[in-house]
């Protein structure tokens, strides 16, 4: 498949596009581009001067901030399997062979899939573009499941709407080497709605206490299952947690 026509599945359709470029001894590169031509463009200039290029898989304001704050858009479900020595996964057939057994015991449908290099990325396309407020509870369950399940994913990646993944068709220079990203194989992804997924996913299900990340409440143990404040935080129903103490402290 085609870059242009990868990014076009995955990504929601308006807004700008994020470009981020790195290399060992220059400084790092970040720009926007409003059409996936022109992130394209500007990817494979910076591909040839040895960057390793990422994409942003939401669809910013213009802001010029890649931050989740300033994501308008998402397209799609994503996770990212980390193969190689010292990893989850020895190589990428044991990931995707993973990944297959996961997708038919939950009901997922057939994902675009992106050899890294050394890892899978994931990709689940949206029929229509989603809000960060409805899309992250969603990708949340995702996480979820994945560790209900046995996938070993990379847990930083499902939930994070400012995320960047690298760009098929460009080369990842890790480890003083050149690996060629690509997409594997010539399917298209089964793309379904969010409520779809949102359903098969069961989203409204409370996350299990081990995903909280415990710096958030320091030495205080919680219940979330228990605790209504901690299921409106972890859902994201766009309120902040001063917000949603104020309201639990009115008995609301």
């Amino acid at each position: 498949m085609e870059t242009s026509k990868f990014l076009k599945r995955v990504l929601a359709d308006g807004g700008n596009y994020c470009l981020f470029a790195a290399k060992i001894g220059s400084p790092k590169r970040q720009t926007f581009h409003n059409t996936v031509e022109r992130l394209l463009s500007a990817s494979s200039k910076l591909d040839n001067d040895g960057f390793d290029v990422y994409f942003g898989l939401g669809a910013f304001d213009d802001t010029g901030n890649r931050k989740a704050a300033s994501v308008m858009l998402m397209g799609s479900l994503f996770l990212d399997l980390d193969c190689g020595e010292g990893k989850p996964y020895v190589d990428a057939g044991e990931a995707i062979a993973s990944l297959k057994s996961f997708c038919k015991t939950v009901g997922m449908p057939q994902p675009l899939l992106v050899n890294s290099g050394y890892g899978v990325h994931v990709y689940w396309p949206l029929t229509e573009p989603a809000s960060v407020a409805e899309w992250r509870p969603v990708a949340v369950a995702l996480k979820r499941v994945c560790s209900q399940h046995g996938l070993m994913i990379d847990n930083a990646v499902p939930a994070d709407a400012a995320r960047v993944l690298r760009i098929p068709g460009a080369n990842n220079y890790k480890h003083n080497t050149t690996a060629d990203v690509h997409v594997i194989g010539v399917s298209k992804g089964d793309a379904q709605s969010l409520a779809w997924f949102s359903d098969i996913l069961d989203a409204d299900a409370p996350a299990p206490a081990s995903m909280v990340p415990s710096s958030l409440f320091g030495n205080v143990k919680m219940t979330i299952a228990d605790d209504p404040v901690m299921q409106k935080l972890l859902r994201n129903r766009e309120n902040s947690f001063k917000k949603i103490l104020q309201k639990s402290s009115g008995g609301n």
